[in-house]
């Protein structure tokens, strides 16, 4: 009979941390495993590991985290979801919780995998969550400077709403988060 590994757990945990994170890397596992980052890249390539960052099953997680998010916000604040002024809310309106850590290895009661899938899940939801949150800040000073008719504040307004549409297209393609604007396929159908 052979020994199991005494590390094989942290290695099951390694493996499920870099393929479902996309900003994890061989030297975050290194200092984690307390081995080389060559020793790590060596196992993955042994062990076939990949990353698995835009999977669109965990988008819609991510997307239905984000909404449960805002909704519990909502409701613990008493509000619809133009808030209790009828304004779009502003940036203190959601905090961001902030990245889960995941920088120690689960307890034994959850897999490693499922226990990645929620913290890349739940990392993805507090991008969405932050991408809400600015556009509720946008749209609000946006409606400020349509109320006070100030022409500077909306030049302002529009230069900083196109540089954060940019940054949020190049975060959504960092974490592999879709935009649910995908192209509809048209099937044609042609009788006899």
């Amino acid at each position: 009979m052979t020994a199991k590994d005494p590390k094989a757990d942290l290695w099951e945990f390694a493996r499920a941390r870099w393929e479902n994170e996309p900003a994890c890397s061989f030297a975050d596992l290194a200092s984690l495993l307390n081995i080389t980052k060559q020793g790590v890249g060596k196992r993955a390539r042994k062990e076939g590991w990949q990353k698995k960052n835009n999977g669109p099953d965990l988008t819609s997680k991510a997307h239905a985290a984000a909404d449960a998010r805002m909704a519990g916000a909502q409701a613990s604040r008493g509000e619809g979801a133009r808030g209790a002024s009828g304004e779009a809310a502003g940036v203190d309106a959601m905090p961001n919780p902030g990245p889960v850590d995941v920088s120690e290895p689960p307890p034994d009661r959850l897999p490693a995998a499922t226990v990645s899938e929620i913290a890349s899940v739940t990392a993805r939801a507090d991008v969405i969550s932050r991408h809400r949150t600015e556009a509720n800040a946008a749209r609000a000073i946006l409606y400020k400077s349509i109320k006070t008719n100030d022409e500077g504040l909306a030049k302002k307004v529009k230069a900083n709403v196109e540089a954060l549409a940019k940054l949020q297209e190049m975060e959504r393609k960092a974490w592999g988060i879709e935009s649910g604007d995908e192209k509809p396929t048209v099937v044609v159908e042609r009788r006899g």
